[in-house]
């Protein structure tokens, strides 16, 4: 195992710059996720640390080791693709060798190395059969077995299920924490799927336009944003324009478009500059939104347009007075809320945050 060090990495490609000055530290045993949209620049970032791509500037550290100029076969490293890139013409246990025969082992010590990771992955017995004859799931499975079987410093993983369907994405991810768990290999898993993020990760790195925009735990993520974009990116949120008004003791009052006042936290991992009078957002989840019927004193009215209901919750949407349409996640006990209903909205102050004008 092994900890990992980016110092201001940057890749730019003519003049434009794909990841842009990037710091970030990886804990030793650690399970970190790269999350952020197509584009943000997070493949190439792991490209970097695998010794695939070459920064423009900057230091990749691996092991307290400077790898920027090492080439990749000498990085000891394990990586995973969404493709598998299992060899069709070798068995299971011909893949999963491939590398310690490479590394000139002895016949015994691969075979049990092989015997070890089947147990390890749940595929007792499967040496002699073909990746053709597994399905999505078991292929991915031995893919992990063959990154993992020289026992690398550090697991690389781009979209490794992202070739899944929902079910057996949703299995493999359980599958994926509690193999990570059980080996504690540093592991750097890139994706653009946020819940998958939130289910596997010690901790997530945010990219946006070739920068970090946060790294925390998920839950910090959720409850404690530091711009707009993360919150949009981590859960659903409700975005309210409006303008600052006033701000004390570490509570903001914003007029909305309609005029109505309301209030929102001061974050202090926000790093937007905020002034008085000018334009500002209100970020509220929406299961942090109260909802009751016309009249009841609320401080957005509104009008539902659309109920879902999914079982335990249920989701209304429901229009402000200027034009926005609102989330708010409901319990499903109680009377609904039809269609058409006249309704009103409350928050309480802490349960909503306050964002600048601008995107990041």
């Amino acid at each position: 195992m092994a900890e990992v060090r980016l110092e201001r990495i940057t890749k730019q490609y003519g003049q434009h710059k794909v990841v842009d000055e990037v710091n970030l530290d990886v804990a030793d045993g650690e399970f970190l996720v790269l999350l952020g949209p197509s584009g943000c620049g997070k493949t190439t970032t792991l490209r970097m640390i695998a010794g695939l791509a070459t920064p423009t500037s900057g230091r990749v550290r691996i092991g307290g080791t400077d790898v920027t100029a090492t080439p990749v076969r000498r990085r000891n490293i394990g990586m995973i693709f969404q493709d598998y890139a299992l060899f069709p013409h070798m068995t299971v246990g011909e893949n999963i060798a491939f590398g310690l025969t490479e590394r000139r082992q002895s016949r015994k010590q691969v075979e049990a190395r092989v015997r070890e990771l089947l147990e390890l992955i749940r595929l007792p017995g499967y040496e002699a059969r073909y990746p053709e004859q597994l399905s999505g799931g078991q292929q991915q499975r031995v893919a992990l077995a063959r990154a993992l079987a020289y026992s690398p410093a550090l697991l690389l993983m781009d979209e490794p299920l992202g070739a899944l369907d929902l079910k057996l994405r949703e299995a493999m991810q359980i599958e994926l924490h509690r193999l990570q768990r059980e080996l504690r290999v540093t592991t750097i898993l890139v994706t653009h799927d946020q819940e998958e993020a939130m289910s596997l990760a010690d901790r997530i790195a945010i990219m946006a336009e070739g920068h970090v925009q946060q790294v925390g735990a998920p839950e910090e993520l959720y409850r404690s944003p530091a711009n707009a974009f993360v919150a949009q990116f981590i859960g659903k949120v409700n975005l309210l324009p409006g303008t600052l008004t006033a701000l004390s003791n570490g509570v903001a009052s914003v007029r909305l478009q309609d005029g109505s006042v309301v209030n929102a936290a001061v974050n202090t991992l926000v790093r937007e500059p905020l002034a008085i009078d000018a334009p500002a957002r209100v970020s509220v989840r929406p299961e942090r939104l109260r909802l009751a019927r016309g009249g009841a004193g609320g401080r957005i009215a509104g009008t539902v347009q659309r109920r879902r209901f999914l079982g335990n919750i249920v989701h209304y949407f429901v229009r402000a007075p200027w034009g926005q349409v609102l989330l708010v996640e409901h319990g499903a006990g109680g009377e609904p809320f039809a269609p058409g209903a006249d309704v009103t909205l409350d928050w309480k102050a802490e349960d909503a945050q306050l964002f600048g004008g601008s995107d990041f």
